[in-house]
């Protein structure tokens, strides 16, 4: 289950009207602050996804996201990521990144990373995926010493 949170320094700038119109119109959920996978799995569905902050994903996690549009919204290019650390990030009929607010296109950076131990390596697995306002894709996972 997934918790709502919130942050003083955010809220003021946090709320579902900010950034992205769902086209499809689903329910929206709202995530004040970075989200970083707690449980083994998480699954997300047919879901409005606005997180205003860190998307992280770490070791031994995964997350997978079905008939969804997942929203970093920022403040300016490159201010948070989509960080896989070891962990898994599945796609499927999903539209994930950065953001528009006002006219104007904040891009997010996908990073996907090994644990820096090399016993986990990033995996995302996508079918139907559309990645939207990116900087790009960092892959830097590889053997840990």
């Amino acid at each position: 289950m997934m918790a709502w949170t919130t942050a003083s320094t955010a809220q003021a700038r946090c709320g579902a009207e900010i950034g992205l119109a769902d086209p499809q119109h689903r329910e929206v959920q709202v995530f004040c602050k970075d989200y970083t996978v707690r449980a083994t799995a998480e699954k997300w569905t047919n879901r409005h996804y606005k997180i205003f902050g860190n998307l992280s994903i770490p070791p031994g996690k995964s997350l997978e996201i079905r008939d969804s549009l997942v929203e970093i919204v920022s403040d300016y290019p490159r201010e948070h990521v989509v960080a896989v650390v070891g962990g898994t990030l599945s796609t499927l009929d999903t539209q994930i990144g950065g953001t528009a607010k006002a006219g104007v296109f904040t891009q997010t950076i996908f990073a996907l990373e090994s644990d820096g131990k090399g016993k986990f390596l990033p995996k995302w697995t996508m079918s139907n995926t559309l990645v939207q306002y990116s900087y790009g894709i960092l892959h830097t996972a590889g053997t840990g010493q």
